[in-house]
């Protein structure tokens, strides 16, 4: 891994969550000003970051592979806040809590079968 992304792992391990309820509930509890900085921060890396996970399987990352795949996941969560929201959620709509990702049948998603990756 080079040295850039380890820096980035370092500075924003907070954000290195593995679910999107976990994400969720992280944008929602941090204040907008903290969501900005991690935006700004993370938005010039982003094509970089991607481009380096692009070259494996998901199934195939390391574990800091797999941390940074997080970030990026988490960059994705705060960019609705800081890019339509200009708030750590959205006003007059339903509580974002109140929803869950589910598979056909209505089951929670889970990892992969096999999958090795980061999960706290």
């Amino acid at each position: 891994m080079n040295p850039a992304h380890r820096r980035i792992l370092d500075r924003w391990s907070e954000w290195v969550l593995a679910t999107q309820s976990e994400r969720y509930a992280k944008r929602c509890g941090s204040r907008l000003e903290d969501l900005k900085r991690f935006y700004d921060e993370i938005s010039p890396v982003m094509g970089d970051l991607l481009g380096t996970l692009e070259r494996k399987p998901l199934a195939e990352l390391d574990e800091q592979e797999s941390r940074l795949l997080c970030i990026c996941l988490s960059w994705v969560e705060v960019a609705s806040a800081v890019e339509l929201f200009d708030d750590v959620d959205a006003r007059h709509s339903m509580p974002g809590h109140r929803f869950a990702i589910a598979a056909r049948g209505g089951r929670p998603v889970d990892p992969p079968s096999g999958y090795k990756g980061y999960v706290p």
